[in-house]
């Protein structure tokens, strides 16, 4: 077989010539050679090249790096545990890898890469090093562990990376026999060196160390032994400062260890007196005098072992010049008593602390939740001690309290009706917000009687304040948020006057209160075939009436977001989102909200809206007064509730309005002229 190379073709003018391809590695260029190749030569090249078949790629790594044995040793200092760890990691992979080291909450002081310093990053909660592989190093970290602190023991927890085991070497300084326990472990060695316990153990694969350790119980106590108890004691104490006294709540944790406990003594502060204790099965206390303490005494059903919760309430008084002692009581017999001071105000009261004796100031927010949540006010100053008799002096100032509108008029409306043969009915809802009165004080007029009464559609019992004065009971507020939740008071009030002639003046005085009246309107219904001039008087006269109150409720409407649904019209949806931003208008007995948004309506601030009537009993002629309602107020009913009185609307209307009525006379005066036919 012969094969022969091809000449390259001579270039064209003005053409250039492509360069040859690149030979292979190793090879000549012979250009113009020829190989001569027999048969079976080239068969068996061909078979060769095809059972060699493709190349295999090589195959990847099983782990990208490999973490070695980690030895730790260390001491547990005052508030922590230093630990230096050392191990050997081995990147396998090519490239970067993240090499997660520790976690949890704990520092890292020091971090040495074969013996230069290493930049740690974070992936979540796992603090670790980027090496590029494959390489092996040697780590040596150093780390900080916070101890975890409670009244019977104390530990540390702590977690390391995925490495075979951990041989760990602690040093716990103090001279008291602990009882260690350590999770995972497969071998413990606890022994004394001197003052100090050191623990050595073995670990096998940490993801998570915890160490705990509490003082040693003794295992098998003797018959002719007596066990004592034990005790340890966390106080938390609230001293809310009011008027002349200062009220203590003190709560005490009590861990009960070695041996049960039964009766319980606590020693009171002197110039304390104590008024309440509250324990879990209690069936008895006392207290007598120990010096200048109370001492007292509690006894539970059974004696316990564990944790106890006791609750002691005291008093005390402020001197002449407002100065207090603030003491914490003990527990008699405790090993550990640490606890947190806590003092709020009762009333307007300015409280400094001159002295401090046995305890550090903190920030309030540093207190338990548990005595935060106990105070009505906010914490002014707040205190820390630990094994020490805790002493504050106090000094308070009492500052003169202003006095306060508690209770506020949002809206009054008046349903006005004068019929021709001299007879006014007027209809008047209040939209009250009410925090302490009792009464809503509604002066009348000196021939006006009143008919009906009702405080939320429901009828109340009024009573009489002094002449032309009538009391109407009112609904308390129980919380500062009950407080803004407004309510309405409707009463119905009628006046004899004299019958229309053919010329005459008409002057129309509504009933007052007491209370400032943020809004006020009136909806005046006078006898057809009159000519009426202007009306002067106390209040202006509108085409229709506004709402110029912008409420809380109003405020927080404006971030409602409307519903996107297509199939709610969007008026419906303004109704909607009203219903929940106007509540007032809902009290006000507003039966028709889609109505009442619309603001291009002049109906839409009508009073038979506002007053609620919505055409409740709209269609009935008025005529004279109804004679059981004047009966019902002339005759000694003997304390019975009235019954709901409805006024027609019916003649020619005229609408007023004003706004900020502080208690003046509301009048309206105008004269008229009957009409000629």
């Amino acid at each position: 077989m012969k094969s022969k190379s091809k000449k390259a073709a001579p270039a064209r003018k003005g053409e250039i010539t492509p360069p040859p391809p690149p030979a292979p590695k190793g090879l000549p260029e012979l250009p113009g050679c020829e190989v001569e190749l027999d048969w079976r030569d080239f068969k068996g090249l061909l078979e060769a090249r095809l059972a060699a078949g493709p190349k295999s790629a090589p195959e990847p790594v099983p782990v990208p790096y490999v973490v070695g044995s980690v030895r730790g040793e260390g001491r547990v200092e005052r508030e922590a545990a230093r630990l230096t760890l050392t191990t050997s990691i081995e990147v396998l992979a090519s490239g970067w890898v993240f090499v997660p080291l520790v976690e949890g909450e704990l520092a890292i002081s020091r971090a040495d890469l074969d013996g230069h310093a290493a930049t740690l990053t974070g992936r979540g909660n796992q603090l670790g090093i980027l090496m590029e592989g494959p390489q092996r190093a040697s780590l040596e970290l150093e780390i900080c562990v916070p101890l975890v602190v409670n009244a019977a023991q104390s530990g540390l927890a702590f977690g390391l990376p995925s490495a075979p085991a951990l041989e760990l070497d602690l040093l716990l300084p103090g001279e008291d026999e602990l009882d260690l326990a350590i999770q995972p472990v497969v071998c413990q060695d606890v022994r004394r060196e001197g003052k100090a316990t050191r623990l050595t153990a073995s670990i096998p694969a940490p993801a998570r160390v915890e160490i705990r350790w509490t003082l040693t119980l003794p295992e098998e106590p003797s018959a002719e032994e007596t066990v004592e108890p034990v005790l340890q004691a966390q106080v938390q104490t609230l001293a809310q400062v009011g008027d002349g006294t200062v009220r203590f709540q003190s709560l005490f944790e009590i861990d009960v260890l070695r041996a049960p406990v039964r009766t319980f003594t606590i020693d009171v502060p002197p110039g304390q007196v104590v008024t309440d204790v509250s324990a879990p099965g209690m069936v008895h206390q006392d207290s007598s005098d120990e010096g200048d303490c109370e001492r007292l005494r509690v006894l539970l059903e059974q004696a316990v072992e564990g944790s106890v919760r006791i609750e002691v309430h005291s008093e005390a008084q402020l001197s002449e010049a407002g100065e207090a002692t603030l003491r914490a009581p003990r527990l008699v017999g405790a090993l550990r008593d640490q606890g947190h001071l806590a003092l709020a105000p009762l009333t307007n009261v300015d409280v400094t602390t001159p002295v401090i004796e046995g305890a550090r100031r903190v920030d309030p927010r540093e207190l338990p939740p548990q005595l935060s949540r106990r105070a009505s006010r906010a914490i002014l100053h707040a205190f820390h001690y630990a094994g020490t008799e805790p002493r504050v002096e106090l000094l308070v100032t009492k500052h003169p309290e202003l006095p306060v509108l508690t209770t506020v008029v949002d809206r009054a409306a008046f349903l006005v009706l004068v019929t021709e043969d001299g007879q006014r009915y007027v209809q008047g809802r209040y939209t009250v917000r009410n925090a302490q009165q009792q009464f809503l004080r509604v002066e009348l007029g000196p021939d006006e009687e009143l008919l009906s009464a009702l405080l939320e559609e429901e009828p109340v019992k009024p009573a009489q304040g002094g002449e032309h004065v009538v009391l109407i009971p009112l609904r308390r507020a129980s919380s500062p948020s009950e407080a803004e939740s407004p309510f309405t008071v409707e009463l119905v009030t009628r006046t004899p006057l004299v019958a229309l002639s053919e010329r005459g003046a008409l002057e129309i005085e509504l009933p007052r209160v007491e209370l400032p009246v943020a809004y006020l309107t009136c909806d005046l219904h006078l006898p057809r075939g009159y000519v009426y001039d202007d009306f002067e008087g106390s209040l202006r006269e509108v085409d229709g009436f506004q709402n110029p109150l912008v409420t809380r409720a109003d405020l927080m409407s404006r971030w409602v977001q409307e519903d996107p649904r297509p199939s709610i019209h969007p008026p419906a949806r303004m109704a909607a989102r009203s219903r929940q931003a106007a509540p007032s208008m809902e009290a006000m007995g507003v039966e028709n909200i889609a109505q009442a948004m619309d603001f291009e309506s002049e109906e839409m601030m009508s009073l038979e809206d506002n007053l609620g009537g919505g055409g409740r009993g709209a269609s009935d002629p008025f005529g004279a007064p109804p004679s059981p309602p004047r009966l019902l107020a002339q005759e000694d009913d003997g304390g019975r509730l009235p019954i709901r009185i409805e006024i027609p609307k019916q003649g020619e209307r005229f609408r007023f309005e004003r706004l900020l009525c502080l208690g003046e006379e509301l009048t309206l005066q105008t004269e008229y002229t009957r009409e000629r036919r």
